[in-house]
């Protein structure tokens, strides 16, 4: 009795040893550990830490609003076919969204904070492309302002 007793004990041990092990995945199915595998990559996507309202300033508390908005983070992400007989417009366009982004990343300094904005990663982001835009402006059109774009 004693032996069969232990024996069972030890049998129930490794099985919930097993199961824990597997984070309780042994005894679902395929579908079932393709959802879990699904849940747990959509959380490592999602953000951090959403950014809250600022309550101290009306004005910084507008242009959160305007800036977190779905229209304007869609609106921001246009595309643009660019066509070789039409370089001049394009690099026009181009300044322009340049510009664009450039008021956009003052908007999100106004509305975050400086310290707020900066703990995005996409933010740091937008604002390193942003700098680089800038800088292309101004080889092409003061350095190269001669030639033809």
């Amino acid at each position: 009795f004693i032996g069969t007793l232990i024996g069972l004990t030890l049998f129930v041990g490794v099985v919930i040893a097993n199961y824990s092990e597997n984070k309780g995945t042994a005894l679902l199915t395929v579908d079932q550990r393709r959802w879990m595998d699904l849940k747990g990559r959509i959380k490592l996507f999602q953000p951090l830490r959403t950014p809250s309202r600022p309550e101290n300033s009306t004005f910084r508390s507008y242009i959160f609003g305007i800036t977190q908005h779905k229209a304007f983070k869609k609106s921001s992400a246009v595309l643009w076919k660019v066509e070789d007989r039409i370089t001049r417009i394009s690099a026009l366009m181009a300044s322009l969204f340049t510009f664009l982004f450039l008021v956009e990343a003052f908007m999100k300094c106004v509305a975050l904070g400086i310290v707020g904005y900066w703990q995005s990663r996409r933010n740091r982001f937008d604002l390193f492309v942003t700098i680089l835009g800038l800088v292309w402006i101004l080889l092409n059109f003061v350095s190269f302002g001669k030639q033809d774009i």
